[in-house]
């Protein structure tokens, strides 16, 4: 009842959200936001990860060609 009060004009106002109640089996909705937001994150890391290291990869076997010719 403490999330509630009432205004100037006597209307009920919400003050603070009420908690979210998790039923067994369910899943809490903002986790799985957070899941996705670690998982973009993490995905962009690998892609920039593999992204350089190919180029490095492939800059070596340009120059161990270059050095055997």
């Amino acid at each position: 009842m403490l999330s509630f009060s009432k205004n100037s004009d006597r209307k009920v106002i919400q003050k603070t959200l009420l908690p979210i109640v998790i039923i067994e089996g369910e899943r809490d909705p903002s986790i799985q936001i957070q899941h996705n937001v670690v998982y973009e994150t993490i995905s962009k890391a690998m892609v920039s990860t593999l992204a350089n290291h190919n180029e490095m990869f492939l800059n070596g076997i340009t120059n161990d060609i270059k050095e055997a010719f």
